[in-house]
């Protein structure tokens, strides 16, 4: 979807940040990760519906993956450090 006025950061950066703010220690990644999950909601809503049963599966997909992301990420925060492979997996997610 890329930027807009009205949602100018990309999904691609907020997963880097997630990934540099959890390497880094800093609890703020989950606000990284809360902003992403937002941002594929509100997008979700728009293109299928509030009261769809579509919206109602990518949903339930979407905290599956949002759980691993966070998991994940959780796992770079305790190690203080990332790693390629790591990295490659969440920024991965910005492609689904």
């Amino acid at each position: 979807m890329g930027s807009t006025s009205a949602s100018p950061v990309k999904v691609t950066d907020l997963l880097l940040n997630a990934i540099a703010k959890a390497a880094a220690r800093d609890d703020t990644y989950i606000v990284d990760l809360a902003a992403l999950q937002e941002k594929h909601t509100s997008t979700a809503r728009e293109l299928l519906g509030p009261d769809s049963r579509e919206l109602v599966s990518f949903a339930a997909a979407l905290l599956s993956d949002v759980a691993d992301l966070r998991s994940t990420l959780h796992a770079l925060h305790v190690a203080g450090a990332s790693a390629a492979p790591f990295e490659d997996w969440i920024v991965g997610h910005g492609e689904l």
